[in-house]
């Protein structure tokens, strides 16, 4: 099965990853910053090269349901957090608000339009 992962280079993202290759699945990660990956998966015994990976904002939605394309599945592991609710808003281009779950229905809509 091909699995898509938000949040990948993250704590529970990159133990997932690591569990879902350990069971032979495909993974594909939508990261924000490619070059995080390496250093995610190594200590965890999974080779960066075993998985592929898609340059993606979870605030991003074209390039989320571009990212989910071709999945059977999803784990949306992504959070985006700040304690400064301006600098939220500056990275996203819009207006401060619930990041997360906002990421979390981009996540829900693509996977539903490609269903």
């Amino acid at each position: 099965m091909r699995v898509a992962v938000t949040g990948g280079t993250g704590f529970v993202g990159s133990h997932t990853v690591a569990a879902l290759r350990a069971t032979g699945h495909d993974v594909r990660m939508l990261v924000r910053s490619p070059q995080r990956v390496h250093d995610a998966l190594a200590p965890l015994g999974i080779d960066p090269h075993s998985v592929e990976v898609v340059p993606a904002d979870v605030t991003d939605r074209r390039a989320v349901q571009a990212g989910f394309d071709g999945v059977d599945a999803l784990i949306h592991a992504a959070s985006v957090y700040s304690f400064d609710v301006r600098a939220v808003a500056a990275r996203s281009g819009r207006s401060a608000g619930p990041v997360s779950s906002s990421s979390a229905r981009i996540a829900w809509r693509s996977c539903m339009s490609t269903a």
